[in-house]
């Protein structure tokens, strides 16, 4: 069998002396895995092509469970020289989240591939700040994967609005300022063994929170279209990080590489 696809490269391992193995997103075959036998040799017609982040369009033969590519032709190429090394750090953690999150043949990743790709988009074509791109992206790719917090309001109390309120990072829940520290005091007992208290929160002032619950509620194309600075912002940044990497519940070396980069400037 032989079919057409779009597709996004989030990974290429080298197979052999020439052959690579690639990771693509595709918005109707999911996350998929075909040979390029040849793409490292100099006669591969789409040598130029075969890296991560080009988003190409692809004639996949698969026999036998197998995959491997007859044709590749450019759509879009996120590589290229003028991306700093943050940047370019920052777009291979993008690629991890992507990868881990993405369905083997879904019949509609649609929603995922959009999303990386603006998330790419933005940070090599626009002038949106960095950190915002990858809190934002962050947020909206764990609601992809089916673990987005209630932003509602309390869900002690019911109140949608407060001054202070804290994020239950691991059921994704928020708690009023008086709520939280009622179940506070009930961690603070000895021997407390009740897993509904058993968790981990993060303060949320209420720019912090406006911008969740506008990343989680736009569209796509307009999720990075806001303006946030200064504490609320580096709030924002540490909240989604630490959502996903819980709902996750994994940690990623190209995250950790990106910090190295990023805090040195």
């Amino acid at each position: 069998m032989t079919f057409e696809c779009d597709g996004l490269i989030l990974r290429e391992k080298q197979y052999g002396e020439s052959d690579i193995l690639f990771t693509i997103l595709t918005p109707h075959h999911g996350k998929l895995f075909a040979m390029g036998k040849g793409a490292r040799s100099m006669r591969c017609a789409y040598r130029s092509i075969a890296h991560s982040f080009n988003y190409n369009n692809f004639v996949v033969s698969e026999r036998n469970g197998l995959r491997w590519i007859r044709e590749a032709s450019s759509i879009v190429s996120f590589y290229h020289a003028g991306v700093d090394i943050a940047s370019l750090a920052l777009m291979q953690y993008f690629a991890d989240v992507t990868g881990e999150i993405a369905v083997e043949a879904a019949e509609d990743q649609s929603a995922l591939l959009k999303l990386i790709l603006n998330a790419l988009y933005a940070l090599t074509a626009s002038e949106r700040p960095r950190g915002l791109i990858k809190a934002a992206f962050e947020l909206r790719a764990v609601a992809e994967a089916g673990f987005m917090p209630d932003l509602s309001g309390c869900e002690s109390c019911g109140r949608a609005a407060a001054d202070q309120f804290y994020l239950d990072m691991i059921n994704g829940v928020l708690r009023c300022d008086g709520c939280y520290h009622a179940i506070e005091s009930v961690q603070r007992v000895p021997y407390n063994t009740d897993a509904a208290v058993m968790s981990e929160y993060r303060h949320i002032g209420t720019d912090t929170l406006a911008a969740m619950r506008y990343v989680l509620s736009v569209p796509q194309e307009r999720i990075y279209a806001f303006v946030l600075e200064g504490e609320p912002m580096n709030e924002f940044a540490g909240v989604c990080e630490r959502y996903l990497l819980c709902q996750l519940e994994r940690s990623f070396d190209t995250l950790d590489f990106y910090h190295s980069i990023a805090d040195m400037e």
